[in-house]
């Protein structure tokens, strides 16, 4: 009895066709953006640098977390090399 339900279910999936989905014309498409590539050095390779490509705005937000973190990196040297390193 479920083999034939199993079976039924089956047949009748693979004999309905498939709907398909119509672009709705009110809604323009999506624009596809622009691949901005850069090549980057790879640290610790004798193989040099590769090309990697992102859209303006995910750059945009990379440099920006470069530059928080490069930031940081500084504030944290100065605010350490300032303090006496002996009993003196």
């Amino acid at each position: 009895m479920r083999f034939k339900m199993l079976a039924l279910a089956a047949a009748v999936s693979f004999t309905m066709p498939a709907v398909a989905q119509t672009p709705d014309p009110a809604k323009p498409a999506p624009k596809k953006e622009k691949k901005v590539c850069r090549r980057l050095d790879q640290t610790g390779s004798i193989l040099g640098s590769r090309p990697t490509c992102h859209t303006k705005e995910e750059w945009a937000s990379i440099d920006a977390a470069n530059a928080r973190n490069a930031g940081k990196l500084m504030d944290d040297t100065r605010s350490t090399s300032n303090r006496p390193s002996g009993g003196f």
